[in-house]
């Protein structure tokens, strides 16, 4: 694909026949840098796409945000990913949704890489959602681990108990 210009983007831009319920996450893949020109927040199809607006539209963040219409199912990891610095406006622990045990492991091996700084308030909130994590942070913060050797075996520990 060539340069994507202003000019060539207004040339084309309809938001009128723009596919908004299929092709949203396209616009804020592709198109961020003109995310003033396409933002609609009435048109956008946040149950699909808003994970792209966390990953590719990040600098934009106070303009798109709205936790009542943000996907939180598929859009939280993107948002621990890749919206640091917003965390304060993001993170509320009632819009954390009940995960299963991969994507909870995911969500908390995310925060303790890159969220130590809020362990007190993000801690408290997962615990309570998941029970089960506990007794798995406690085993695995025995002796001093870091959070960062805790996330790791989060990560590792991915794909539920054995029988083992």
């Amino acid at each position: 694909m060539g340069k994507r210009t202003r000019r060539t983007f207004e040339s084309w831009w309809d938001p009128d026949k723009w596919d908004w319920r299929a092709r949203s996450q396209v616009l804020a893949r592709w198109y961020a840098d003109y995310f003033d020109i396409w933002w609609d927040p009435k048109r956008f199809n946040w149950q699909s796409a808003s994970w792209a607006l966390a990953e590719y539209c990040k600098e934009h963040f106070h303009k798109w945000w709205n936790p009542v219409k943000f996907n939180w199912e598929d859009g939280l990891h993107f948002l621990a990913m890749f919206c640091k610095p917003y965390f304060d406006y993001w993170w509320c622990c009632s819009n954390v949704p009940t995960f299963d045990y991969n994507k909870s492991c995911t969500l908390l091996a995310l925060l303790c890489l890159h969220y130590q700084e809020y362990l007190d308030i993000w801690l408290p909130c997962l615990l309570e959602k998941f029970p089960w994590l506990g007794a798995l942070v406690r085993a695995l913060s025995t002796n001093q681990t870091s959070l960062t050797r805790v996330a790791l075996a989060i990560t590792l520990s991915k794909g539920g108990d054995s029988d083992d």
